[in-house]
């Protein structure tokens, strides 16, 4: 499982660090990367979070990552995980439903798509509630399959660039079509 992003209290890492002393994960093997540049304020917060961890081996937090390493992070994660408090379009959620990744989002992330696409799952942002759909993922290899085969879809019917172009395309021939 992984986070990919500024790791920041808005994002919910938070949620997600507190998700993994849950009971509903106890007994699945896994480990979670927390990849992206932390943000200076919330370094004294996450230092407590990751003290505080029942279990500080399976935390792996990268820095930042790009290319190549960012593209295996995606392909080995059982999911994407993002309890955001507050999203625009999240690039990040995109780039793992692009790559097959099923994802785990907060409705805060504005993307309805993927649960409509069955391509991942939406939480509220409570740790319990992470903790369980994480549970899920991890405990049915079938489903996650085939998260992310309809996350692969709805990337590029919905948000790739042909999709973009024409949607944009059609925004301006209806402008067009307005009178002056």
């Amino acid at each position: 499982m992984h986070f990919l992003g500024r790791v920041h209290e808005k994002k919910g890492v938070q949620v997600l660090l507190r998700a993994l002393e849950a009971p509903a994960l106890a007994g699945h093997t896994f480990a979670v990367v927390i990849a992206g540049p932390v943000d200076e304020a919330f370094r004294p917060a996450l230092d407590r979070l990751r003290a505080a961890a029942s279990s500080p081996e399976r935390l792996v937090f990268t820095g930042p990552v790009a290319g190549a390493r960012k593209a295996a992070l995606f392909a080995h994660a059982a999911a994407f995980v993002l309890p955001s408090a507050s999203e625009g379009l999240p690039m990040a959620a995109l780039e793992a439903l692009a790559s097959g990744c099923p994802v785990v989002l907060t409705a805060a992330c504005g993307l309805p798509e993927v649960t409509e696409a069955g391509a991942g799952l939406e939480v509220a942002a409570q740790p319990a509630d992470v903790a369980a759909a994480l549970a899920r993922l991890l405990g049915d290899e079938r489903l996650r399959q085939e998260m992310g085969r309809r996350g692969r879809r709805l990337a590029a019917e919905r948000f790739g660039r042909e999709a973009a172009a024409e949607r944009m395309l059609a925004l301006c021939r209806e402008v067009a079509r307005q009178p002056a």
